[in-house]
């Protein structure tokens, strides 16, 4: 759960750094800090979009941004706690 560290302890795919090198968990917590925040993403997205920035001026947001934030929901969302209970 990339965009949420706080959860990474629940990620059974997520590493775990204490078990790394000292050398990997300096790059790991490196990297940790150029990505950022699910809530800041959002955000982000919102204040462009009400806004009504022009896709010239932040192309970055349509291309990058807002795929990845849909990519990464529809992966997470259903492992959440605020899933919805499937009833059969």
């Amino acid at each position: 759960a990339f965009f949420e560290p706080e959860f990474n302890g629940n990620n059974k795919h997520g590493s775990d750094v204490s078990q790394l090198s000292p050398e990997a968990h300096d790059v790991m917590t490196n990297i940790s800090r150029t990505i950022p925040q699910l809530t800041k993403l959002i955000v982000d997205i919102e204040e462009h979009a009400e806004a009504r920035v022009p896709y010239e001026d932040a192309p970055y947001v349509v291309e990058v941004i807002l795929p990845c934030i849909c990519s990464y929901l529809s992966c997470w969302w259903s492992l959440g706690p605020e899933k919805v209970k499937q009833t059969t």
